[in-house]
């Protein structure tokens, strides 16, 4: 089952399932007035990897989409896609859906350097 994050949800206590030691994730940063995925990415902690992209400023389009939502008072969501216990299986897997849903998401052309999705350390 996919686990969903709210703008209204605590994301550190707020879920059944909160995020575990040595877990990978791979998740999705969804549109609530469409549903439609708009960014995909893996880190080893949802909730302030969540806090930062509402902050990012570096993924231009990313920023313009999240501004927009946040006038309507709207955020995303996050859905966690997939878990893993093993790092390398969920870059593979986070390529994958990155590769699939490239057309409507704002991942960028240049994907970020990994362990700054991965370490939820950087903002």
């Amino acid at each position: 089952m996919k686990e969903i994050f709210h703008k209204d949800q605590s994301l550190d206590s707020g879920s059944k399932k909160s995020h575990q030691k040595n877990k990978f994730y791979v998740y999705a940063l969804i549109c609530p007035i469409d549903n439609q995925i708009r960014y995909i990415g893996a880190t080893i902690n949802p909730s302030i990897r969540f806090k930062q992209h509402l902050k990012d400023t570096y993924n231009i389009r990313k920023k313009e989409w999240i501004d927009n939502l946040s006038t309507s008072n709207e955020l995303p969501e996050m859905i966690i896609l997939d878990s893993f216990n093993e790092e390398a299986k969920c870059i593979e897997s986070e390529q994958a859906f990155i590769d699939k849903y490239r057309d409507v998401i704002f991942n960028g052309l240049k994907k970020m350097p990994y362990r700054y999705n991965m370490t939820g350390d950087s903002d």
